[in-house]
């Protein structure tokens, strides 16, 4: 129908309705204006979510004092044992002497031709801790080669491992291996075959590795342990053993007052991080701010976490967070002096750390704020999120129902245009023809 536009009459019909189409959309315009403009907010609001999440993994990361305190392990034989904390160790130094290592048990097989040479039917029992599991070997269970028993072992028995070995030597070089996922003998795994069928390899095992506890002396007393990584042979420290130990190893364990120091200022950059945002979204005389200048959800935020610094109060010895090198800065921000951090560490360690974590402690009643803050039903940010999230589908829609509308609007104005044009025709063909019947008239 295009074609016809403006044929007989000579009218920009096209022009005529792209104007009214362009005022018709005024409303759609509006709407769209209305979302981009949420969008915008929820945007601002994710991203303020996101450096709460951040300061609040921050926070809950150094609310304890076993998480908070950082230390300093050296060991004279590193190579042979290793230390880290797991918990608070006492300072001080410590004599260990790695005797031997623990070991898993493993048990292999005769060699075979090939990893699918057919096994005689029966069953193999794996005792682990006491505990028996019996794997049959047949036809039915798919069983009846080393690599098939190995992927059974593997799939269904806990406590135990298995896998075909290449030796790459002579004519039976495959052989069925299987072994304790763990070290220490409360781990082993013996195993026993039972035969019942006539065709086929009867499997046959062999222990060439017995299990074994770790063994070490410690201020001159003998320790065993199922792993070669103990836990709290010594409160506090976890360590790796690796190699046997030339005589005694020294360990060594002090505090870490630069590590801790640098904990501390990773929670307050990511509470400045929060603070720098507020300040950008409200604005200033200089600047006219972001998507949520004036927002309530982020006053009110700003004003719970700013509670917590302006309520915290100090433990024992330290009188208040300025006594540790923590203060307000102007702009709302936290500013840290790491050197008088470390010397009231130094000083009053315990008093410190107090000052910091548990539930009293600033970092503990700040993972509580933000416990609240964040909380998905009761707290301010997600709350807020789905009432974006909302009204911007209300609007999604209202614009959807809008574009239906304006196009059969158009499709009407084109149509009565096209109309028009060929009413217009059927006039302009019925002049012509009286026109040329005057015409011929005349010449009579």
């Amino acid at each position: 129908m295009a074609g016809v536009d403006g044929l007989v009459s000579g009218i920009d019909t096209g022009a005529i309705v792209s104007g009214l189409m362009a005022a018709a959309r005024r409303p759609i315009a509006r709407l769209q204006a209305q979302f981009d403009e949420l969008s915008a907010q929820r945007a601002a609001m994710q991203q303020f979510n996101g450096l709460l999440s951040s300061l609040q993994s921050a926070v809950e990361a150094l609310d304890t004092s076993t998480e908070m305190t950082a230390y300093q392990l050296s060991t004279s034989q590193p190579s042979a044992l290793g230390v880290t904390a797991s918990g608070s160790p006492s300072l001080g130094e410590y004599n260990v002497e790695v005797v031997s290592l623990a070991q898993g048990s493993v048990d292999r097989s005769q060699g075979f031709s090939t990893a699918t040479d057919q096994l005689r039917e029966g069953s193999i029992d794996l005792t682990i801790d006491g505990v028996v599991t019996n794997v049959l070997i047949d036809d039915a269970t798919g069983t009846r080669s080393i690599q098939d028993l190995s992927d059974y072992i593997n799939a269904n028995v806990s406590g135990a491992r298995a896998y075909v070995l290449d030796t790459g030597s002579g004519a039976t070089p495959y052989r069925l291996i299987i072994e304790a996922e763990e070290t220490g003998t409360n781990n082993a795994v013996t195993t026993q075959v039972n035969v019942t069928g006539a065709i086929g390899t009867v499997l046959s095992m062999t222990q060439i590795q017995t299990a074994a506890d770790a063994e070490l002396t410690v201020a001159g007393t003998t320790v065993y342990s199922q792993s070669n990584q103990p836990v709290d042979v010594i409160p506090g420290l976890t360590f790796d053993l690796s190699a046997v130990t030339t005589g005694t190893a020294r360990i060594k364990v002090g505090r870490d007052s630069q590590q801790t120091a640098d904990n501390v200022q990773g929670v307050v950059d990511a509470y400045n991080a929060v603070m720098e945002f507020i300040s950008a979204q409200t604005g200033s005389s200089a600047s006219p701010g972001g998507p949520l200048a004036g927002d309530s959800t982020m006053r009110a935020v700003s004003r719970r976490i700013q509670s917590v610094l302006n309520t915290a109060t100090g433990s024992g010895n330290i009188t208040g967070l300025d006594a540790i090198g923590l203060g307000s800065t102007q702009t709302g921000t936290l500013a840290f002096d790491a050197a008088e951090f470390k010397t009231a560490l130094a000083a009053n360690p315990g008093d410190v750390i107090a000052t910091i974590t548990g539930a009293s402690g600033l970092f503990g009643e700040l993972a509580s704020e933000l416990d609240i803050i964040g909380d998905p039903i009761t707290g301010f940010i997600k709350p807020r999120l789905d009432g974006f999230d909302s009204r911007m589908g209300d609007l999604t829609a209202r614009v959807e129902a809008q574009e239906e509308r304006m196009d059969a609007y158009e499709t009407g104005i084109r149509e009565q245009f096209v109309a028009m044009e060929l009413v217009l025709a059927r006039y302009q063909s019925t002049g012509n023809f009286l026109e040329q019947q005057i015409a011929q008239w005349n010449k009579s």
